[in-house]
């Protein structure tokens, strides 16, 4: 755009034209006025962003199975403009099996042509999280997987496995402490390992070291109810295992999963016969034989009287457990006392670490069972206390 004349040069300009030029103009006044409004609004007005949106990282961690990848993909968008926006965010090919999609209220998350792409309206910052199979090609013992990515600032693949069961190929990926971290090349992460032959045959008389039994070794759960009714469980599971192991546990009534974490990172989830969640646990490092479980469990509204009666139960697991202890953090303001359950009082030592922090108000109560029963429960009486509540006359 040419720069403007100022409005009393430009009126002199065209009142100093010969009146005997061989072409004139003629302008009237409101004319020019406008035009000069329109060209000082131009130069006014902001330049907008170079770019409407822009996919800032797509970061994918999980695990090599027998016949491909179990996968999270963690996508952040940074949207500058205003107006409905389209950020393609992965490809999804035949051998792609969507398990679970996590998106911000309001965005949309949706499969268009070979694309799952991010619809939204919002300037800001976008989270959008993708639990994902990615099925590999088979060649007797080989597999192979190839997950093609759109360009991100930041795009990076994390891959655990089991060396007992698993071989990744040569200069696969950079060893990083118990995983293996992946580039795209070429606009698409490559896998390619080898399932591992089974030992060979034992002869007869010599040792063989039996299988390692998976079994829960501690459990603690740790429940927090508020006066105004709000009760949040978190229980952790230290399991013993050897490989990969699926873990059922069998959620109590009135209760609903909001979060499972495996060694510390949060995992997609999905209940099964209206009330069975499965696990599929893992070692947390590479030839190790112990994982952590945590469950994070929302109860239903509590309604609290002068005195009552609260109930908990707490999941049942398909393998063994060797003990449970129990914390409970009850409004301040009351008295309690134990009224049966399988759960005793009893316990004692600090809380575990929860990978899903939470304050801890109230009154602590503890219990313990040792080799819990299918379905621990325990109950607690209580009251209003009154001591030091009440003025006394003389």
């Amino acid at each position: 755009m040419r720069p403007s004349l100022p409005l009393a040069q430009l009126a002199f300009l065209l009142l100093a034209t010969p009146a005997d030029a061989q072409s004139t103009a003629t302008l009237p006044l409101e004319e020019l006025l406008r035009l000069h409004d329109r060209t000082r609004q131009d130069e006014a007005a902001p330049a907008g962003p170079p770019l409407a949106a822009a996919l800032t990282e797509a970061a994918l961690s999980g695990r090599l199975i027998e016949r491909g990848l179990d996968l999270t993909a963690a996508f952040k968008v940074a949207v500058l403009e205003e107006g409905w926006i389209r950020v393609p965010l992965f490809r999804v090919g035949p051998d792609i099996h969507l398990k679970s999609i996590s998106a911000p209220e309001g965005d949309t998350v949706a499969v268009e042509g070979d694309r799952l792409v991010l619809l939204t309206s919002k300037p800001g910052a976008h989270a959008v999280q993708v639990g994902l199979l990615s099925q590999a090609r088979v060649d007797g013992r080989g597999r192979r997987a190839e997950l093609a990515v759109e360009k991100a600032s930041v795009a990076v693949l994390r891959i655990r496995f089991d060396p007992d069961l698993f071989q990744l190929a040569d200069r696969a990926g950079i060893a990083d402490a118990d995983e293996r971290v992946f580039y795209p090349d070429h606009g698409a992460f490559q896998v390619a390992w080898q399932v591992r032959s089974p030992p060979a045959a034992i002869a007869k008389g010599q040792g063989v070291r039996p299988p390692i039994e998976t079994v829960i070794t501690s459990a603690h759960a740790s429940v927090v109810c508020t006066l105004d009714g709000l009760q949040i469980a978190r229980v952790a599971y230290q399991v013993r295992l050897h490989g990969t192991q699926s873990i059922r546990f069998g959620i109590p009534a009135g209760n609903a999963v909001k979060k499972v974490f495996l060694n510390g990172a949060s995992v997609p989830f999905a209940l099964s016969a209206g009330s069975t969640l499965a696990v599929e646990a893992t070692a947390g490092r590479a030839g190790d034989e112990t994982a952590r479980i945590e469950l994070v469990l929302q109860g239903d509204r509590r309604e609290f009287h002068l005195a009552g009666r609260l109930a908990f139960a707490f999941p049942s697991a398909s393998c063994g457990q060797n003990a449970l202890s129990v914390s409970l953090h009850l409004p301040a303001v009351f008295d309690y006392t134990w009224a049966g359950g399988s759960l005793a009082p009893g316990g004692e030592g600090p809380e575990p670490d929860y990978a899903y922090e939470l304050p801890t108000p109230g009154k602590a109560l503890r219990f313990r069972q040792e080799l819990p029963s299918a379905s621990p429960d325990l109950a607690v009486s209580y009251r209003v206390e009154l001591e030091e509540q009440y003025f006394r006359g003389g």
